[in-house]
């Protein structure tokens, strides 16, 4: 009887996981909701994914603003002139 509450244990780790990365892409029923909140009341390493999912979301967001707004990689603005005169002649 252990190994049947063991190995549901672990199922319902997968779906919460499951639960929990779908909720990042859109709207979870009502039953996926309730399912989700349960396990989450009893299943710490399920809250710590979902932390630590956050924390990767939002790092990542805002690595993309940090990287949208001051580009590694750009030409000095005496080159980009340079270049762009050139693509004019050669028109």
């Amino acid at each position: 009887m252990a190994f049947v509450s063991v190995r549901n244990s672990i199922y319902n780790c997968k779906q919460a996981t499951l639960f929990i990365l779908k909720k990042k892409d859109r709207r979870l029923s009502i039953t996926e909701r309730a399912r989700l909140f349960i396990h989450l009341l009893f299943c710490d390493p399920c809250k710590r994914f979902v932390k630590q999912s956050d924390f990767i979301d939002h790092s990542l967001h805002h690595c993309d603003e940090m990287l949208y707004d001051q580009p590694v990689h750009s030409l000095p603005e005496e080159t980009r002139k340079k270049i762009q005169q050139e693509l004019d002649a050669a028109s």
